[in-house]
């Protein structure tokens, strides 16, 4: 996994939380981190969590999309199933923990769209 820091939005000592930008090269998402003593660009990222996932549905389309709604940190995304028992999807290679189960009748490899409220880094 090839997921770094490469803009600080925002950062607060003193609340130990920050916004950052993870990318893999490609694609770039904005998640939120907390606790979070320090940050800095370049710096590797181990997970991203999606909180709140909803409207998770197969799609016959094979490309990523990231899409930025209103909310602050949400986010309609089209993934990649990496691992359906665990939750995990991938965009490029920018890997997604989600906190809603996949469908069952949904195979790894498969595309799927979905929101979710918030994305959020270790």
């Amino acid at each position: 996994m090839n997921m770094y820091i490469t803009d600080i939005l925002y950062y607060s000592k003193e609340d130990s939380e920050a916004e950052v930008s993870i990318s893999d090269g490609r694609y770039t998402v904005n998640c939120y981190a907390y606790p979070c003593d320090m940050v800095s660009v370049n710096h590797r990222v181990n997970t991203i969590y999606g909180f709140n996932c909803a409207n998770i549905t197969r799609v016959s389309e094979t490309k990523y999309a990231i899409k930025k709604l209103f909310q602050h940190y949400a986010y309609q995304l089209v993934a990649q199933v990496v691992d359906n028992e665990s939750g995990i999807v991938r965009i490029g290679d920018l890997f997604i923990n989600l906190d809603n189960d996949i469908p069952k009748d949904i195979m790894n490899g498969e595309f799927i769209a979905f929101s979710v409220v918030r994305l959020d880094c270790d």
